[in-house]
């Protein structure tokens, strides 16, 4: 049965990536936009480096639009690569939105926009009405009020680039999927029997589809005694393959011309 289902996504691109990028949102959306790890990190810092501190500048080429929303914050990609953070609350009318960061393609440009409710005194008047205040910096003017939402936004991005692949490869027993992210870059290895490697970094899970749950791989070659001795090939097999596909991804990155994702061999299920 598993296998199966397994040649059955294999069979079509789309069905394929997006089971996979299920899989990988399952492993990395614990905490990457759920919370707010950097504004932590940033206070445990002495005053010296808290005040050094800039955000690095966050970029979405070759990324798709595409929105995720998490408790009252929206997040979205939009068709010129623009990045937005929409905070919300609920009233009797609808969903009022309160703030917003708007971040341009290449990170630099950051527009905020606070919506405030006008107070008001006449009790006959049903429509509230608001107040709006915009303003754009460059990053390197942002004030450090705003650090968190940028933080935020460049997870949501790092998050989307982990799921997008930037390489494909066919072999007659997988399809091997290396992601847009850089840092810890994702990759994923499907196998025609129904399991799934998935590795982030230095962290390697195999993905069981009759079970339905991840299982950590040790990272020495103790694998070999935590596995099937079909399982521990897959694993070997999967391992050279992320190997191989990092240094393509060195040679390709570079060039202008080719237009990801880069996709090689073909479908043979």
């Amino acid at each position: 049965m598993a296998r199966e289902e397994s040649q059955r996504l294999l069979r079509t691109n789309t069905l394929d990536t997006k089971n996979c990028v299920q899989m990988i949102k399952k492993l990395l959306t614990r905490s990457i936009i759920t919370s707010d790890n950097a504004g932590i990190e940033r206070n445990n810092l002495v005053s010296e480096e808290r005040i050094r501190y800039k955000p690095l500048p966050l970029n979405t080429y070759r990324l798709k639009p595409c929105s995720e929303r998490v408790g009252n914050t929206r997040f979205l990609i939009t068709e010129s690569g623009t990045v937005r953070l929409e905070n919300s609350k609920s009233r009797n009318s609808g969903i009022l939105l309160t703030e917003s960061v708007e971040i341009s393609q290449n990170g630099m440009q950051i527009t905020y926009t606070q919506c405030r409710e006008i107070p008001q005194y006449n009790t006959d008047i049903i429509e509230p009405e608001y107040s709006v205040r915009r303003k754009t910096y460059t990053l390197e003017a942002l004030p450090q009020k705003l650090y968190k939402y940028y933080d935020r936004a460049t997870k949501f991005v790092e998050l989307v680039k982990a799921t997008t692949p930037k390489i494909i490869v066919y072999t007659k027993s997988m399809k091997c999927m290396l992601m847009e992210n850089s840092k810890n870059t994702c990759f994923v290895a499907s196998f025609n029997n129904g399991q799934t490697y998935i590795r982030k970094g230095e962290d390697i899970d195999m993905y069981d589809v009759e079970s339905e749950i991840f299982v950590p791989v040790s990272k020495d070659k103790s694998y070999i005694t935590q596995f099937n001795q079909e399982t521990s090939a897959l694993i070997c097999k999967a391992s050279m393959r992320y190997k191989t596909m990092k240094k393509l991804n060195k040679q390709v990155s570079s060039n202008k011309v080719i237009t990801f994702p880069l996709t090689l061999g073909r479908q043979v299920f």
